[in-house]
Order: structure tokens, then sequence, then C-alpha cells
């Protein structure tokens, strides 16, 4: 027993006619498909949904499964009084769930619940399939996250696995509609990345095509303003090695929102066979390893390292050995110690930088790795890096000269110098040729925003010179 199909439904609310008033009349091909999933969930008996929903809890590296024995689910924020399901949650899969993603390092569980109010992510679906069910079913209710696109379906393989060793009958909902910019007078205005993204979309979801989830161009999907693709990975990982034929019943863009149903049914859901060109993440982890292997010799020996040694921090886990880089490395990285920092980018703008003040390693070379390899994962300004990136990240190394101290601000050339100050414990660095920044007064009001040094507390000056390296 395990996965027995997948849906994804559109969740609209005008979609429900005690919200809608007669103008989910106007949608028809819609409720008529959703009611159509509903009767094939019906005639399935799954022990359990498990609703992919992108407005419930949500956070940025977490994903929340619904806690408690239950919910009720109702209508009453709009205005709709009397109407009430009584959503029961399948515990023990949920324990499951969170078991086998703590095993594959996901972060996911029952933490963090916020919103006691039921969202329309997972009402509207809902809606309609109870009405169709005739006996008692337990409901699983997952929501989205801000990471990224791989650990969606890695976690739809974690639903899955947890499914697996629990013997349930499970039927996955991804809740999600598309772009909300199809028309001048859809909620957003209109946008031709819009029609550009559910074409797309749809195109890949009726091919059963998984991969085409990842390829999206991210000013695409910011322009469309959706909130189905992460739903739909989640549900993809969950028929990962499986081959389920797709088929669109129905899309419409009525009120300027994309509302598609799909539907999935396995082959043989009950084999135990796994089929290689449908582990998607697999292919796609392959398909960045050739577009990095592509890019290996741009660069100078400094870049090319900082990029090895960021992909494989990356692939691996865990900081890369000086021994396990295969390139020719020049004496003066080998032989010479110095403080290092390494920034790295994406579209020209920061994604990450750490670095070290002065020497804390045997070599540059080290430093570079090191300093890299947090850059990955501890930089708290944002979320460690992901592989979905690497082939689109570049990389800058500053190896630091000697700090000299000094007293006045003039002495700072915010073109070639750094400006480090210190007050305490408390160190603000700033490295030269920042945008925007044209003399040490700037450099200055960056450091101490930096350090935490306030205004009128003493602190001390230094400048440094930095060879970059791009």
């Amino acid at each position: 027993m395990s996965i027995k199909s997948a849906y994804i439904l559109p969740h609209l609310q005008v979609l429900i006619p005690e919200i809608g008033q007669g103008k989910e009349e106007k949608m028809k091909q819609t409720t008529d498909s959703i009611m159509k999933v509903a009767s094939m969930i019906k005639e399935e008996r799954p022990d359990t949904l498990v609703l992919i929903t992108p407005h419930s809890d949500a956070y940025e590296e977490y994903f929340h499964i619904g806690k408690g024995d239950g919910a009720a689910v109702t209508l009453s924020s709009y205005g709709v009084e009397g109407l009430e399901i009584d959503m029961k949650y399948d515990l023990p899969l949920i324990d499951m769930i969170s078991k086998v993603a703590e095993e594959d390092n996901i972060p996911a569980g029952t933490d963090g619940e916020e919103n006691e109010e039921v969202d329309h992510g997972t009402a509207v679906p809902l809606y309609f399939i109870d009405k169709a069910l005739d006996y008692d079913y337990k409901v699983v209710r997952i929501s989205i996250s801000g990471l990224s696109q791989l650990k969606h379906y890695r976690l739809g393989k974690c639903i899955k696995e947890a499914a697996n060793r629990l013997g349930r009958r499970v039927c996955v909902i991804a809740s999600g509609d598309m772009s909300h910019r199809l028309k001048e007078d859809g909620p957003f205005g209109y946008s031709k990345d819009g029609s550009v993204f559910d074409t797309a979309l749809c195109s890949a979801l009726e091919r059963s095509d998984f991969l085409g989830l990842f390829a999206f161009e991210y000013d695409v999907i910011d322009n469309a303003i959706e909130c189905a693709l992460r739903a739909s990975t989640i549900m993809a990982g969950t028929l990962d090695g499986k081959y389920a034929k797709g088929e669109l019943l129905s899309y419409e863009d009525t009120f300027g929102v994309g509302c598609g149903v799909f539907s999935y049914k396995i082959n043989d859901p009950d084999s135990g066979e796994t089929e290689e060109i449908r582990q998607f993440d697999k292919l796609l982890i392959n398909q960045i390893r050739t577009e990095i292997d592509k890019n290996d010799n741009s660069g100078n020996a400094y870049v090319r390292l900082a990029k090895k040694a960021a992909e494989y921090y990356v692939f691996n886990g865990e900081e890369m050995k000086l021994s396990d880089y295969k390139g020719t490395l020049p004496e003066d990285m080998t032989a010479k110690r110095a403080g290092v920092f390494v920034t790295i980018k994406t579209g020209g703008k920061n994604r990450a930088c750490m670095g070290t003040l002065s020497a804390t390693l045997d070599s540059i070379a080290e430093e570079i790795i090191h300093v890299t390899s947090d850059a990955c994962h501890v930089d708290p300004r944002y979320i460690p890096i992901e592989i979905e990136e690497l082939d689109s990240l570049s990389y800058q190394v500053d190896v630091l000269g000697d700090f000299e101290p000094i007293k006045a601000l003039s002495k700072i050339n915010a073109a070639k110098h750094g400006l480090c100050i210190t007050h305490g414990p408390k160190t603000g660095i700033v490295l030269p040729g920042i945008e925007g920044v044209k003399d040490g007064q700037g450099q200055l009001e960056i450091a101490m925003e930096n350090s935490g040094i306030k205004p009128g507390e003493d602190y001390n000056m230094y400048r440094f010179n930095v060879k970059r390296y791009e």
C-alpha cells in the first residue's frame, strides 16, 4: 500500500456555490472537473488524504504539518454559516512523515502552528471531496515553505516512504491556483509572464514531465504571482520512481486566475520497482552537475577553488579537504597565509559572504575552502545555498593585506581600501569597491550598522588593502 493517486485542484473561493452566489456557474468546467475528481477518490477509498496547501502556516526554512487531532473546516470567514467539516488527522502518518523527513535532513513537523483557522487552500478542495466520500477518512495537511524546489520534491518522497512504512492507502491532493495575472481586471492585473507560466506549467503537468517544474526563471515565477508550483512539486515527489499518467481535466481563467484540474493514475502502484527515468530529483542533480562541469575552467585559480569548495559543500554537506581538489594552485595560495573573504553572487547581487580578518589556517587555499563552505550555510542573512542555484552563481575572492590603524576617514580610499572598526568584542568590516559607497564615511556607516556599534561609542579604525579575484 502507498500512494494510489494524486490530483491538483484549484482553491478559488468563488467555486463554492455558497460563496460564489451564481458566479461559480461561469467556471462550470472547473467545478465539474473537481466533482469528477471527488468521485474518483470515492471509488479509490483511500485511508488518508494528504492535502498540500500553500496557504496554511508557511515558514522560510520549515515545512509545517497540521498538528492536533484535527480541525473544523468552516466558511464562516466568508459569511457562510452552518457549514462545517470535521477534519480528523492521521496522527501515525503525521509522525512517520516527520520521522522520515528528519532522516533525510528535510525540516518538517508540527512545530510552529499559529493560525487556528483552516485556510481556503484546504477548505475549497475538501468542500467538494467530503461531499462525495461516504466513509470515515483521515487527513494530513502540509504547507509549502521558502525552501528550494528540490526540497519540496524530496518532502514528497518522504510522504511516499512514510505511507509505505505504515501500509496506508493514500491519495495526494495539491491545492493551488496558477497565475493571478491573466487579465487586466484580475486580482493583480495583467502580465505576459502570467500566461507564459500557465502554459509551461500546464504542459509539464499534463505530460507528467516533472523535471519541467524546476525549469522556470525566478522572474517569471515572481511576475506570474502563483501558488501552485511548490504544492505541485511536493505532489510530484510522492510519485517519484513511478509512471503516473497525467490528465488535464480542465483549465479556465474566467476571473483572471488560472484554475487547472489534473489527475494522476499510477501504473501498478503496489509494485516495489522504481523507474530511474521517473526519479526527477536525481535527473535534476545530474543535469546541474553537467552544467557545472561546462564552466569548470572559468575564472582564475582563486575563483575556481571557491567554486569547487561551494559545489562540494552543497552536494556533500561537508567541507572539502584541500587534498580533494584536483586543480592546480599557484605557490602563493599554498605557501602564504592571509585573511580571506569570499562573496557569492547571483544575478549580480550578493547571495552570501563570509570571511576571516586574519589567517586562521595554514594557507590561503585552505582559508578559501573554509570561508566558502561557511558562506554556503552559515551566513545569517541568507538561507543556505541549494543545489539548484549552483549553475547560476559567481564568486569573488578577496585576500586581505595587513591592518593599518588610522585616525581619520580621509585616509580611506573606498575604491581601494577596506575598513574595519572595533569596540570591545564588536567588529564591523567593509570591503572596498561596494556599489554606491563613495568614501570612508559611507564605509563607516555600513561598518557601524553591521557591528552594532552605536554613534558616540569609542571605536578603533583600521584600513587594509585587498587583492580581489573575480
